[in-house]
């Protein structure tokens, strides 16, 4: 059995492309408003509250292999935050369908002092599935 729940504004006749199309806006701006809290969180070094948009048993990308739990993702930030201040601004964040979402962003990395040290354009992967984050992959754009 399926619930279909939809809003409407008064006077509007709805068909099922509508339907679909405000289901999907709406599962777009959970989803943009997940990935947008989080780069604000990791921005302002808010490890607790991007730890609470992880699964307990997240697998996330590190500088030498794969970080296994929050634990160890939570310790690789704070050596990161020791050392250099990132910003990262959200510029896209596109729904690729199966959970997939790829974020085009602007980064700047600078050190502790305020000398830049880099500056570009990235696109991070994202698995998200039950209002979680699962998954992160990188790359260079």
């Amino acid at each position: 059995m399926a619930l279909w729940i939809c809003a409407r504004r008064a006077g509007e006749h709805l068909v099922s492309g509508d339907i679909r199309r405000i289901l999907w806006e709406r599962i777009m701006t959970a989803t943009d408003g997940l990935i947008r809290t989080a780069f604000d969180a990791y921005n302002r070094r808010d490890s607790m509250s991007l730890l609470a948009m992880l699964p307990d048993d997240i697998v996330w990308p590190g500088d030498v292999g794969m970080l296994k739990g929050k634990d160890a993702l939570q310790a690789y930030w704070q050596r990161q935050w020791a050392t250099t201040r990132t910003h990262d601004t959200v510029v896209d964040v596109r729904e690729m369908g199966g959970g997939y979402v790829v974020v085009s962003l602007s980064q700047t990395v600078e050190t502790l002092d305020g000398v830049p040290i880099s500056s570009g354009h990235l696109h991070y992967g994202f698995v998200v599935r039950d209002g979680l984050i699962q998954a992160l992959k990188t790359r260079k754009a």
